[in-house]
């Protein structure tokens, strides 16, 4: 195909030489792009879903909330207090976990922020509402919610065991009363006073639409008189839990875990990885409904992390993942790539398509220092013996919480990622080159679709620089290349620019792209002597005194000239092949040989 009529697809639809494609496509086309048409699906690349046929119809589907890491930890480790030592439900059965965190609750009823609280089995799950935000969840209400997840997973034991003409012993138990669970007053000095009839307590555990909820005082809440314990959810209206392992079997000491979202169950959280923490090397989660990435700090040995085509928002957790080196997070909704500083040993990173405006992090600098700062100080405010009862006996990640202090520090700041090999950035809203000289080591760049005008010093020290590309941006002028000696393959189509300047110490050069340009004649070009394939597409050349000097050019193989005003000439392919008799191909029509 013309190499003027491209799309973006990083890694998964280069042309030959591996150039990805950045130029309109139709959107129909773009895996995702209509994922989950009710409103809460992906977004995909042009940010828009396809409407609903009854805008009343879309769901409230609830959204996960950012919360400090430590504030979680400490509210799992109270509800991890109130289960029993070793969390498996049967001898040689799974273990189960833990996972909590902070949503933003969408129903009439609920207050701005709530807090889940989830018991993960094997391809099931029981959930905890507390109607309060994180940083106000008390010690009773969390260990409430752990006591009731036990008792309904000895219920849900017992009831499988029964359909299986088992005896369900110990797993027969039954959820305690809860109605008389203690209700401190706001200063925890004693019971508050009597609630208005028919409310239950705060701490008081129910069940709705198999999720059990822990009701809230309703005299804090925002919409005065509301039950807590009124169930006004319709179906789809709760968070869908869809782990990794609920769609592939995953077995302790695996090494990988590969999970495409293409065959239409898609994971909507990260969680469950803990049993091959020790193991494991490689997560793959491509397009999936993944918001957060959670889930993944236990997993210390992981080098490769492709969460590609998802809905994820913010860089989260990379601080404990200092051995990745491949990390892939393109077609998300990312609006900061600074926390890719704590990942030193990093050769090639993937964040096209997000919402980057800046390039930072690859030096390692101060933006790495103050998220590191900021984890500490979550830590900090949490009093020191949670902290102590966050982590269990025998450390394990799978049976309790692991800390959030001190996660942050010295991982990665000041630290140049020097490693990387290859970074693509593209489709994103990157105005400047400022933040990438820093990676010395760098051999391929790619930064097409994004709002860049000038190619500026930043370039200069990336002498290792083996392919660049810069299409789809704002340039008017090639400069700053003298240093890149090494560079063969030059990818600049889709801009403004009106010469071919500034290539002359560029021996290596074999492939140009000056494609939809403002090009009058090919001068420019004739100092590299390397090249081979030059793709000047829709320019304004007039005529073929216009490119001689291609002349000059021993070993050029392939031209394109089509939508130019010198395509239009007469005999247009036999004469540019008198002139250039090493041409093997003009256009996107191989010459035949003779």
């Amino acid at each position: 195909p013309s190499p003027s009529s491209v799309d973006h697809q990083p890694r998964h639809g280069h042309t030959p030489r591996g150039r990805p494609r950045y130029a309109a496509m139709d959107p129909m086309s773009i895996p995702g792009a209509f994922a989950n048409p009710g409103g809460g699906g992906q977004q995909g690349v042009f940010g828009f879903d396809a409407p609903p046929a009854d805008p009343a119809a879309r769901p409230t589907r609830p959204a996960l909330a950012p919360a400090a890491p430590a504030v979680l930890d400490r509210i799992k480790a109270w509800a991890r207090a109130a289960l029993p030592e070793a969390l498996v439900l049967s001898e040689g059965g799974p273990k189960l976990e833990l996972y909590v965190r902070q949503m933003a609750c969408r129903k009439p009823d609920c207050v701005p922020l709530e807090t889940l609280i989830i018991l993960l089995g094997d391809g099931w799950h029981e959930s905890a509402e507390v109607l309060a935000a994180a940083k106000e969840v008390t010690e009773e209400q969390a260990t409430a919610a752990g006591e009731t997840l036990w008792q309904s997973a000895l219920a849900r034991a017992a009831a499988a065991t029964a359909a299986a003409g088992g005896d369900g012993g110990e797993a027969a138990a039954v959820a305690p009363d809860t109605a008389d669970v203690p209700v401190p007053d706001a200063d925890g000095a004693g019971p508050a006073p009597p609630l208005p009839p028919g409310t239950a307590p705060p701490g008081t555990i129910v069940t709705t639409y198999n999720t059990t909820r822990v009701a809230v005082d309703p005299r804090t809440m925002p919409m005065p008189g509301a039950d807590p314990l009124t169930d006004q959810s319709q179906p789809g209206d709760e968070l869908k839990i869809v782990l990794p392992r609920d769609i592939e079997d995953m077995e302790e000491g695996a090494e990988d875990v590969y999970v495409v979202g293409t065959n239409g169950r898609k994971v909507t959280v990260i969680a469950g990885l803990d049993l091959a923490a020790a193991t494991l090397e490689e997560v793959v989660l491509r397009s999936h409904l993944i918001t957060r990435m959670d889930g993944l700090t236990s997993l210390t040995k992981l080098t490769k992390l492709e969460l590609y085509d998802n809905q994820i928002e913010m860089l989260e957790g990379l601080e404990c993942l200092p051995l990745l080196t491949v990390l892939d997070i393109s077609y998300n909704l990312i609006r900061s790539m600074a926390p890719v500083a704590h990942c030193p040993l990093l050769e090639e990173l993937y964040l096209a398509q997000n919402k980057l405006s800046l390039i930072e992090g690859l030096d390692g600098g101060a933006a790495a220092a103050a998220s590191a700062a900021a984890a500490d100080a979550d830590a900090a405010a949490v009093d020191a013996d949670t902290a102590d009862a966050a982590a269990p006996a025998g450390g394990t990640a799978a049976d309790g919480a692991t800390s959030g202090a001190g996660v942050g520090s010295g991982v990665g700041a000041g630290v140049a990622l020097t490693k990387l090999r290859k970074i693509d950035l593209g489709g994103n809203r990157i105005r400047t080159l400022a933040g990438v000289g820093a990676c010395v080591g760098l051999q391929e760049l790619w930064l097409g679709k994004n709002k860049i005008t000038n190619m500026d010093e930043n370039l200069e020290g990336l002498t290792n620089l083996v392919r660049l590309d810069i299409q789809c941006n704002r340039i008017t002028e090639i400069t700053h290349l003298e240093t890149l000696t090494n560079l063969e393959e030059l990818y600049l189509s889709r801009n403004g620019i009106a010469k071919a300047g500034g290539l002359g110490m560029l021996a290596s050069l074999n492939t140009v792209d000056l494609s939809n340009n403002r090009l009058t004649s090919t001068e420019g070009l004739e100092v590299a002597p390397a090249l081979e394939e030059v793709w000047l597409s829709a320019n304004q050349i007039p005529t073929f005194e216009a490119v001689g000097t291609l002349e000059a050019l021993p070993a050029v193989s392939c031209v394109y000239l089509e939508h130019n005003p010198v395509a239009s000439e007469v005999d247009y392919r036999e004469r540019l092949k008198t002139m250039l008799p090493t041409l093997t191909q003009i256009d996107a029509i191989a010459l035949p040989r003779r």
